[in-house]
This record gives structure tokens, sequence and C-alpha cells, in this order.
């Protein structure tokens, strides 16, 4: 087995200008832990009753959550550079409402702590901002590129993606045995080391999303393209397949699997029985795949004509177990008996952007319930979704008009971001669109989380100045070029 790893638990040091220097959860967002007790957190049972008397009620697994503070806010964070297409943000937020944020960009990025990065160079980074969304720290990575990331209950925060070349979280160096390796790190809150694994053998592997069970178990999927050992032995995987595997949280193998001819897995959610659902994209059927909490095959479902977006997680399930989805697509979508007509005819080919978005509700055995398309045939995609309660909250893209059930939202004429909230049903309650103001270009959105059950959380970029419902956000000066943002909605 070819594992390198990092485990002194010392903190680690952050720069004052970092010059060495973005999941999914079933009942909540994409990797906040269920609040209740259920198969692996079990509330106590309630006391018989007497003659004629009630029974005892039974104790919950876990305590319940503590509000979280409403207060919106946003940010805008540096200078993307104009062609870099590598930008990929990801977030999520931990029970308390604090923002994890990771990415790689080409550009100068500043969350708060000083700037950092290169305007000729790619490069990966952590950050970390409070409920209200004060810097808490950040910091630059030298080769390794994070695409996942998630807390755990104690607000640890669990990162994994593709490490090309030496890097020390923290532990001690993590180098590639050869090609890339798939890597994995704990931080806890205040950006300490707590422990730090690399993965691989010969050929590509790479991290692409994590989800952090009530138990600390933490579940990852990765690509793989020749042979990787996670502790329990070699999986091959041949020219390229999706991995599945569940460590506990000091890191240690529980089990692991490699899905052969799956080539792109998207995200990741755990249900409250602990089973896995993940959405495999990135090639032609988009797939959603349901896994006990062993590891083992319960069901999948083909979405055919969907197309993964690879940047985003697009996968949540609710309290009973239901699994939502979201992408985009071309032409026709047939998910089991459901099917969906884009407004353009074209059938959809990685490159294109004739096509028209969707989100979908299945039951907990993979049979679907309904599905919803919205934009008007030209570069509309859901990005992230998550089940809120009994409701549904959705984020994507659209470029100049779209209507999920309720009042029609005007778009820019180019890609505009939205966030909206339907009924457990897909109707939709309410749409708003965010855009750039007064200058001709985009505002894209990446990743969305949920924090506590009413500010929902976006991260992506934008050009010149916007407003995400709390005043315009820009970077603070008459600089027009990209920035990078992290925005929590009003309510």
């Amino acid at each position: 087995m070819n594992v390198k790893t990092g485990t002194n638990a010392g903190p680690l040091l952050w720069a004052t200008a970092l010059a060495f220097g973005l999941l999914v959860g079933c009942g909540g967002d994409d990797t906040k832990p269920s609040a209740t007790g259920g198969p692996d957190n079990t509330g106590g049972a309630g006391g018989a009753g007497g003659t004629d008397g009630a029974g005892g009620t039974g104790g919950s697994g876990l305590p319940p959550e503590p509000p979280v503070d409403p207060t919106p806010w946003s940010g805008a964070y540096g200078d993307l550079a104009e062609n870099d297409f590598s930008r990929r943000l990801k977030l999520d937020v931990d029970p308390t409402g604090n923002v994890a944020l990771i990415g790689m960009a080409t550009g100068i990025l500043d969350f708060g702590g000083g700037p950092f990065g290169s305007a000729t160079a790619s490069s990966g980074f952590l950050a970390r901002f409070d409920v209200r969304g004060n810097h808490v720290w950040s910091r630059r990575l030298s080769t390794a590129l994070p695409f996942g990331v998630a807390f755990d209950r104690e607000g640890n925060m669990v990162v994994t993606g593709k490490l090309t070349g030496e890097e020390d979280f923290g532990g001690g160096p993590l180098v590639p045995a050869d090609g890339t390796d798939l890597f994995i790190v704990k931080l806890d809150p205040e950006g300490g080391h707590l422990w730090s694994k690399a993965f691989g053998a010969g050929g590509s592997q790479q991290g692409t999303s994590v989800a952090v069970k009530d138990t600390g178990d933490i579940v990852i999927t990765g690509t793989v393209a020749g042979t990787i050992d996670l502790g329990g032995g070699p999986l091959e995987s041949g020219t390229g397949g999706t991995l599945i595997a569940q460590l506990d949280a000091d890191g240690n193998h529980a089990w692991s699997r490699v899905l052969a001819d799956t080539p792109y897995p998207d995200g990741i959610a755990v249900d409250r029985t602990g089973g896995i659902v993940v959405a495999i994209g990135g090639a032609f059927p988009y797939r959603i795949v349901k896994l006990d909490p062993g590891g083992a095959d319960v069901w999948s479902r083909d979405i055919a004509g969907a197309f993964g977006d690879t940047l985003s997680n697009r996968v949540s399930c609710d309290d009973d177990g239901n699994v939502l989805v979201t992408g985009h697509f071309g032409s026709t979508l047939q998910i089991g008996s459901l099917t969906l007509e884009a407004l353009s005819s074209a059938p959809l080919e990685p490159g294109t952007t004739d096509y028209d978005g969707f989100v979908a509700k299945l039951d907990a055995s993979g049979t679907p319930l309904w599905a919803r398309r919205f934009g008007d045939g030209a570069a509309a995609r859901g990005i992230g979704v998550a089940a809120v309660g009994d409701e549904i909250a959705l984020a994507g893209i659209f470029d100049v008009s779209m209507d999920l059930g309720g009042a029609a939202i005007v778009g820019r004429d180019c890609s505009t971001g939205f966030a909206s909230r339907l009924d457990a049903a897909g109707n939709a309650l309410w749409s708003r669109p965010f855009a750039n103001e007064g200058v001709s270009s985009c505002l894209n959105v990446q990743d969305m989380a949920m924090s506590g059950t009413s500010n929902l959380v976006m991260t992506g970029f934008f050009a010149g100045t916007a407003d995400f419902g709390t005043g315009p956000t820009s970077r603070g000066d008459a600089w027009p070029g990209w920035t990078a943002f992290v925005a929590k909605l009003p309510q």
C-alpha cells in the first residue's frame, strides 16, 4: 500500500500576508449532518406507559442544532484572470453557520488575511469565514488542487482533491508516488492540522467530493486511472472509474470500491440511515447510485440526456430518504417514466450551450416522483440543491429568462445567477436573480449550501459590482475584471 500521511496535530502557522501561499447531506445541505438520532445515532427508547398513563418520550440521538445567526452578508475577494477556465469554487457551511471555501484560480485573492496568488499561474486555496462573513483564516496551496469540502459536527474541515507535487498541510510533506495522487486532509476550526493522507501507486487519482456522517465517518468520491489502495487492498480501475470510500474520523480505512466505466462523480449525499447517494456525471448518461452504509449496491438510476457539471455537488436527500438532483440537459431528458423536453431540439454535447436546467425528485427506492425544466434553451443549469425541511433550495444560472412555475425572472442576456425555493412537489415558492450591475459581463454561480434552514450561501465569480440583497458588492475599486464572491442571501 502506497500511503503518505501526516499526523502532527500542531497548528498550521499562517503568514500575515499569506505569501506562501471551493456534499450533500440528507435532511439538510451538502454535508451538514442530520440533527436527530437514527441508526447511526439512535435515541433512547421511551418508557412503557402505565395502566392509564402515556409512555415516556425517547431521548434524541443527537442534541438539536442551535439557531444559526441569519444575518446576510456578501464579499468580493480579488482579481481573477479573465480567460481563466480553471476557476473552481466549492463551499460548505457548518452547524453554526461558519463557511468553508476552497478552490483553484489564476489571479490575486484576498479573503481578509492579505493577498496571495499569481496573475499568471493557477493555484489552490482554502479559506474559512465566520457566521457574519469575517475572515478566520486562509491559505494558498503549493501543488494541491482542492475539489471537495465538508464540515463535521465539531466544525473541523475535511478537504479532498488532487496532489500534483509536494504539499505540507502541517503534518509533514505529502508527495505523489507517480503521476497524481488523491489527498484528504482534516483541519481544526483554526486551520490547525489534525491529519492528512495521500493515496496512489501510479496513474492519475483525485478526490472529487466528500461528506461527513453524524458518527464522524468520512465518505469520499474520486476518480481512479490505475491502482489505488486506501488500506483495504489495491483497487484497479483500468482506464478510469469512480472511487467511493469510507474512512473513520481519524482517516483509517473502513471500506472502498471502484465503479468501472463511470468517469466522474459530481457529488455525494448521506441519508439518515448512513446510506450513500452519489451523482456521477461527465459522460452520458448521468447516473445516480445508492449504496448502503457498508458500500454495497442498493440501486442505480440513469438520467438519459443529462450532462454532469463537474464543478458542483448536485445531489441531496430529504428527511424521508428521497433524493434530489439538479443539472442541465439538451433535447430530451428521460428519468424512468418521466420525460422533459428542452426548448432547444439539439442534443446536448460537451462544450455546447444550447441546454436547459432541470431539478428532479426520486423516492428512497430510486423511483422518479417529479421533474421540472427551467431556462430558455440557452445555458441554464442547476448548480446545487438541498432539502430544507419540507421545502427545497435550488441555485444555478440562466441566460435570458426562466420560470419554475411561479413568476418568471429575467436575466442580463448573459450568465445570471439565481436562487429558488420549491415546495415538496416541486412548485416554485419564489425565485431571485443575481447579476452584475452596469457591466456587460456575467455572474456565474459555482456552488451552494444552506446556513441553518433560512439562508442560502452561494459562491462563484462576477465582474464589476453585484447586489445579493445586502447592497452593492465589489472589490472596492474601479477594477472591471472578474472577482470571486461568497454571499449569504437574505431569508
